[in-house]
């Protein structure tokens, strides 16, 4: 039971309920009022007898509806809950003579903004302020000895604290989840750092731990961020817990001497002659990080950058010296303007979300760098990272690219420009163009390009590198061309040709999307790769496949139009007599691709001779009698495929389909006014949709029994 000494009587007012004691002093128990803006009495009278108010008791205003409280001098006491969940409360002035302030006292006054603790306090209780959402500063007492646990548990607006000196302890949670919590002072009085005192506070920047301090507890700090803590001892003391900055992401520097600004820098001094960059402090868009400082007129080796040094500045461009050999956590992450950095030869290690959500247009890792821990590159930007070493070293975290977002080049010696072009030259002595510059209509790419007395070999036209041009017509690759990136000829379009060399081995998306003048494209049997969309999408052309079928490596989608009428396989050359042209094929057969369009009346043959070799006649190619004069034709029986537009708007009146053709394709006699009499054969399984459209002519056709399928508007 709780026990009150020195008990006078109870008394009550309109407003308050109190206990007067035998010294003529009083507690306020129960506030009964409604005032919004509340200056509490210095004393009550009762029978003619002042009571001076010293203590405002447990629960007093439990719940109130307080906005703005002021406080007399006289109170020395805050009992357990006296404000408690009193949400709207903004604003407290405290008395000046304050000395205890009891548990949960402020808890849960979610609209309190500012705390000033005056000197006088020398006790400040468990969960004091709880949960005040909305507290932004606060002012330590220096007569207190420690702050207890859970005092300003979760204050997600608390942004600075400055610990004053006397105190000795922060005890367990004591700022637990202060999210917005960036600078932390602590005095050369502590000793006594408890478990997760600091734990999960997000944005905490740097800490120095004086060397006053002889014990941490586990997670005291960490749990979720990353941040600099700065130790004044040469190396962690026995008496801390070896998780004491468990879970997190902080780099611990030990043997901390003090800070030193210089150009907009703040670099951390340490004992041992080597400094480190804490924080840019600038307003520079371009930086450059020195590798050695002068300090005191001793000269100190700077060998990092350290955890959010560069954190959301608006630095555009920074160039790192020789002698630094780290980039820690965060280190230049959430920099929107930021579009350049030059790293250091000497650099070994980057930490975890270095660059992340930077902007860079792209970045050298050196060949020393040995370390690359997760999410370094590519958590919130794309740009090409270019990298000395030819692979993976294996100390390269498996995620270090998020996602695989940035392009990564392999194997980097230099960039270089010449006047037509942008290169990327490797340590193979190879090269890859980025970019075109010229305005050439027909343009002969060639096979090597020269940098300082060494030939390098053009094997790679890099992603975008012509994309968009519209002075190209003719383009001739050399046979060293590998590789074509992504996007590499999208939009060329007044494009007509292009060889595709015979070692070419892969083809990104999208390569000769929107190529709507391209006439066709022959893909050599050396390609292994296609990617998604990389041809068609939107154009007409035909593509010319030497593989009999789709390998493996081609994706599904390669051919955006995805319809065979385009793409033929098994491709072996293009073969042209006269007015007409001939498709051949490796297994010695061919299709008639575009015949004399000035021919009324023509019997094909089945074979033709092309140097010595035999080959059948097969098909009918897509458009070729299109607009032609032809008014009869003769088919041979080796005609096994009618493509589409085959005879489109030709004069032909009338024609006997050869017995094995399955197929009469779209559109394949659309438009033949002339057309009077047709001669199905008994093979025939499906006519497509349009293949006797608008035939105004054709009046009467028998259809075979062996006929299965007649597409929409076929007639």
């Amino acid at each position: 039971c709780p026990v009150v000494w020195g008990f006078d009587a109870n008394y009550s007012d309109i407003n308050y309920d109190y206990i007067l004691y035998k010294d003529n002093t009083a507690a306020i128990t129960k506030y009964k009022g409604s005032a919004s803006n509340l200056s509490i009495t210095d004393k009550v009278t009762v029978n003619n007898e002042d009571y001076t108010i010293t203590i405002i008791g447990a629960n007093a205003f439990l719940n109130s509806n307080i906005t703005e409280l002021t406080m007399p001098n006289t109170i020395k006491t805050i009992e357990t809950k006296a404000f408690y969940n009193s949400k709207v409360l903004t604003s407290v002035k405290l008395s000046n003579g304050l000395e205890y302030i009891g548990d949960q006292a402020f808890g849960k006054c979610n609209n309190l903004t500012s705390v000033n603790l005056p000197d006088t306090l020398t006790y400040l209780g468990s969960y004091a302020f709880d949960e005040c959402h909305s507290l932004v500063t606060v002012k330590l007492s220096s007569s207190l000895k420690d702050i207890k646990e859970h005092t300003f548990n979760e204050c997600s607006d608390l942004e600075s604290i400055d610990i004053p000196e006397g105190i000795e302890s922060i005890c367990s949670y004591s700022f637990w989840d202060c999210d917005s919590l960036t600078n932390v002072s602590l005095p050369s009085t502590l000793k006594n750092i408890y478990q997760n005192a600091f734990g999960a506070c997000r944005k905490l920047n740097n800490v120095i731990i004086p060397i006053s301090v002889e014990n941490i507890e586990g997670n005291a700090f960490g749990n979720g961020y990353s941040c600099n803590i700065y130790c004044e001892t040469y190396s962690q003391p026995d008496e801390w817990d070896e998780n004491w900055c468990s879970g997190s992401n902080c780099t611990v520097l030990w043997n901390f001497n003090g800070m030193y600004t210089y150009d907009g820098i703040e670099y951390a001094i340490f004992n041992n002659n080597k400094a480190s960059i804490n924080k840019y402090v600038g307003t520079e868009k371009e930086v450059t990080i020195l590798g050695e400082i002068t300090y005191n007129g001793s000269k100190y080796i700077v060998d990092e950058v350290s955890t959010r040094a560069f954190y959301e500045t608006n630095v555009e461009k920074v160039i790192i010296s020789e002698g630094i050999t780290k980039i820690a956590a965060e280190g230049f992450s959430n920099n929107y303007n930021l579009k350049t950095v030059i790293l250091p030869k000497t650099l070994v290690e980057i930490g975890n979300n270095a660059f992340a959500s930077s902007h860079l247009q792209g970045i050298v890792i050196p060949e020393n760098v040995r370390i690359i821990e997760k999410w370094a590159f590519g958590n919130g930007q794309s740009c090409v990272i270019y990298c000395e070493a030819t692979s993976k070293p294996i100390g390269w975290n498996s995620e270090w690219n998020h996602a695989n977002a940035c392009p990564v080049v392999w194997g980097f010696d230099a960039n270089y420009s010449d006047i037509n072009y942008d290169y990327v030259l490797y340590k193979d002595n190879t090269a890859t163009i980025t970019k075109y510059k010229g305005s050439d209509m027909k343009l002969v790419v060639p096979e090597t390009v020269t940098y300082n007395d060494n030939d390098y070999i053009i094997t790679q036209i890099g992603d975008n590198a012509f994309q968009g041009n519209d002075d190209l017509y003719l383009v001739e690759l050399p046979e060293t061309i590998v590789t074509i990136g992504q996007y590499a000829f999208e939009g060329c379009s007044n494009l007509i040709s292009i060889n595709l060399p015979d070692g070419l081995a892969e083809i990104g998306n999208y390569v000769f999307s929107s190529c709507y003048n391209l006439n066709n494209i022959v893909i050599p049997n050396s390609v292994e790769i296609i990617r998604d969309y990389a041809f068609m999408n939107g154009c007409s052309y035909d593509v010319y496949c030497e593989a009999s079928s789709r390998p493996n490596g081609w994706d599904i989608g390669w051919c955006s139009n995805n319809d065979d009428t385009f793409v033929t396989w098994n491709y072996k050359d293009k073969y042209v007599d006269g007015l007409n042209e001939y498709i051949l094929f490796n297994d010695n057969t061919a299709i008639i691709k575009k015949y004399n369009p000035n021919v009324t009346s023509v019997v094909i043959n089945e074979n033709i001779n092309v140097n010595g070799t035999i080959y059948t006649i097969t098909g009918i190619g897509k458009n070729a009698f299109e607009d032609s004069k032809l008014t009869t034709i003769k088919l041979p029986n080796t005609i096994t495929k009618i493509y589409e537009e085959a005879f489109e708007n030709s004069f032909i009146e009338s024609i006997t389909i050869p017995e094995g053709v399955t197929t009469i394709s779209r559109y394949a006699f659309n438009s033949c006014s002339s057309l009077k009499e047709v001669v199905l054969p008994n093979t025939l399984i499906k006519i497509e949709y349009g293949a006797f459209n608008d035939c105004s002519n054709l009046i009467n056709i028998n259809l075979p029994n062996s006929l299965k399928q007649i597409d929409d508007y076929a007639f």
